[in-house]
């Protein structure tokens, strides 16, 4: 049970760290579209 409960917290910190990085990389494309265009 214990070890259970520990990989639901793993699996959803990856899965925040997914979408951070996700997230910060369309942000940085934004940024570089707006400064080629």
């Amino acid at each position: 049970m214990l070890t259970f409960n520990l990989n639901l917290i793993i699996v959803k910190k990856i899965n925040n760290f997914v979408r951070y990085k996700r997230i910060c990389r369309n942000f940085i494309l934004d940024i570089v579209k707006y400064v080629i265009i």
